[in-house]
């Protein structure tokens, strides 16, 4: 039986919560981005899509990925976020139809809130609260794919699914791609390249050291949360907010998902 987990990170949140649940499953742990860029059909007995909340959405990666798939006859998805699953989980259910599957499982897991310009890091002490219930809900993943279950978290109301912020965080959904613009750079870039490397759609591209954004973001903010320097700035929204990456992930696995 073959059994893939899949995962798109800009943090390591999403991967850290994938690998435990490739492992707990005996599945394979494929970058979502690698399936992607390979534009070669899917097939799995078992499919786990592993990703962070963008906009109350799945990032427009996960939609690409969709794409590929044949019939497969369980297919789950984690919703890890910091303020609410939103639609992630109608979404993929949707988009899984028009290929002929269907969402068995859907599971949110609240880890720390990191996009930048709503809040820089939160406190050790909180983050480590959010990490401390993690495995449960890993447990019990694990539980409803083994026992191959029928269950969707839902716990969004519909006002703020659809009214506020649902239709202001569309109309955002909607041009993410192009939202590059905002990031600047600051005089201390070193023009190491680190965030090009880690950039897990290929966006970023170095001209004489420094980098140019292309216009093909996921605003998965890789890029500004992992360079070393702090040289990186979307526009004025995360001057002086500290940067957030999940403790277990390393440099190196944000290079493996981009295929560096």
């Amino acid at each position: 039986m073959k059994q893939i987990v899949t995962y798109f990170t800009g943090t390591g949140n999403s991967l850290a919560v994938a690998k435990k649940l490739a492992e707990k499953l005996g599945a394979e742990l494929i970058p979502m981005a690698q399936l992607v860029k390979s534009g070669t059909t899917i097939e799995a007995d078992v499919l786990g899509i592993v990703v962070p909340v963008y906009m109350y959405r799945a990032p427009h990666i996960a939609m690409q990925l969709i794409d590929l798939l044949r019939s497969i006859p369980y297919v789950f998805a984690v919703a890890t976020n910091g303020g609410g699953m939103g639609v992630v989980f109608e979404q993929i259910d949707k988009r899984l139809k028009k290929r002929g599957n269907r969402l068995a499982l859907g599971v949110e897991i609240h880890m720390p809130d990191n996009y930048l310009p709503f809040g820089g890091a939160m406190a050790l002490e909180k983050q480590n609260e959010l990490f401390a219930v993690v495995d449960e809900r890993i447990d019990f993943i694990t539980e409803n794919v083994n026992n191959r279950s029928f269950h969707i978290d839902s716990k969004t109301n519909w006002f703020a699914r659809t009214i506020l912020p649902g239709s202001f965080f569309w109309m955002g959904y909607t041009r993410v791609k192009t939202m590059d613009k905002s990031f600047k750079l600051t005089d201390s870039c070193s023009g190491c390249g680190i965030c090009a490397k880690i950039c897990p759609v290929d966006n970023i591209t170095m001209n004489d050291k420094r980098p140019v954004w292309n216009g093909s973001c996921e605003q998965c903010f890789a890029c500004i949360q992992w360079c070393p320097s702090e040289s990186i700035e979307y526009g004025r929204l995360s001057k002086g907010k500290k940067r957030y990456h999940h403790p277990d992930i390393s440099l190196k696995d944000m290079m493996i998902q981009a295929g560096k």
